[in-house]
């Protein structure tokens, strides 16, 4: 048995953990084994300690530490736990991927400057992961789209919870940039085309979707 990898992608405060507990919810009714896991792999690697100090600042503000390397370290992050994660996927019914290949794509990607140097960033990183770590390709990728007024509401309320330990009580160099966090979303947007890519819209005419509702939207997908 191969079970299924679905990758949850977003933007910074998109509500993936909220949306992870219905997933998990919904596959255990089914009577499915299932595993979640989140990206980066904190406390797993070298790797993980790297992009920890990287988050926390202590290389330099976000635009000043070369894209190329940040994306190698989330790259090698990820091959580290390539065994384990080749294992979950037979011993389980489904893999959620909270983060995979494609955050790499878009928070370095919204570093460069024009076209031609995104196209060169998103190919590189496809190819490194996908084509030579030779790390499993998702079946589901689901993007949330927020606008982006209410991920700068959700990052100002503060951030709580043991999944921010990395940050020894400082401030996630992404976080704190909501023009950064936009350019994020539109590199998000851009990747409609990509194999198994979906834009999860959690919102409508009326506002934000509740985390139920906009669980009903797409769980055809998983």
């Amino acid at each position: 048995m191969i079970g299924k990898l679905i990758n949850l992608e977003g933007c910074d405060a998109a509500g993936k953990g909220s949306q992870v507990k219905l997933i998990l919810k919904y596959y255990e009714q089914l009577g499915k084994k299932v595993k979640h896991i989140h990206f980066p792999m904190y406390g797993y690697s070298e790797y993980s300690e790297m992009i920890s100090k990287f988050l926390r600042g202590e290389y330099g503000d976000n635009d000043s530490v070369d894209s190329i390397f940040v994306a190698n370290i989330y790259a090698m992050d990820r091959y580290m736990y390539k065994p384990q994660l080749m294992n979950d996927l037979q011993e389980n019914d489904a893999v959620i991927m909270d983060r995979y290949v494609f955050s790499n794509v878009a928070y370095q990607c919204s570093k460069t400057k024009n076209i031609d140097d995104k196209n060169h960033m998103m190919n590189g990183i496809l190819n490194l992961e996908f084509e030579f770590l030779k790390l499993p390709y998702p079946d589901s990728i689901l993007f949330f789209d927020v606008p982006i007024e209410e991920i700068d509401r959700r990052l100002n309320l503060g951030r709580t919870g043991e999944d921010r330990e990395y940050l020894n009580g400082k401030q996630d160099i992404h976080e704190v940039d909501i023009n950064f966090q936009s350019k994020v979303r539109n590199i998000y947007l851009s990747m409609n085309n990509i194999k198994n890519f979906n834009i999860i819209k959690t919102y409508n005419e009326k506002g934000i979707l509740s985390p139920e509702d906009l669980f009903k939207n797409y769980k055809n997908l998983i």
